[in-house]
């Protein structure tokens, strides 16, 4: 081969080298990172506490949605509703379940306007057909109207 076709050659692949690095290179720093093109870990929601704020909370088309507030009249209703209905519960979902042990179980109600908008119980690993028992079985709790969206949480024990 002659000396300038030698030189040709090399130049072509010094070139072509340096062209693939530049674009490997600007490309890997424009591409997203696989921590960020994965899917957000799942939040431990039993780490979150959600500061709801006092007073009543007023919502028109032209506002945001309303968040929910504490309401005393509210959280008092609840629990004397709960009460009731707290023997049917423990023979209907806990009996079935662990009738020896005690556990304690989480229930979160949204009232809007004094109507139970939506209900949330709390699962226990150690019990899981009980959070869907509890779910069925709970009646639909009527509440005094606190002006708005209002949200109330009670611990309920069994037995």
């Amino acid at each position: 081969m002659k000396p300038e076709a030698k030189l040709i050659a090399a130049a072509l692949i010094g070139a072509g080298a340096l062209i693939g690095a530049g674009l490997f290179w600007g490309l890997r720093a424009s591409a997203p990172s696989p921590t960020q093109a994965s899917a957000p870990p799942p939040v431990d929601d039993s780490s979150v506490q959600i500061n709801v704020p006092t007073g009543p909370v007023s919502a028109s088309r032209s506002e945001a949605p309303a968040v929910p507030t504490q309401h005393a009249p509210t959280d008092e209703a609840v629990r004397a509703a709960m009460a009731k209905q707290h023997a049917t519960l423990r023979d209907k979902c806990w009996a079935p379940a662990k009738p020896n042990e005690t556990a304690s179980v989480r229930v979160r109600f949204l009232f809007q306007r004094g109507k139970q908008t939506a209900l949330s119980v709390e699962d226990l690993a150690a019990y899981p057909s009980l959070s869907d028992c509890l779910r069925g079985a709970l009646t639909p709790i009527e509440a005094p109207d606190g002006g708005g969206a209002v949200a109330t949480q009670v611990s309920v024990r069994f037995p």
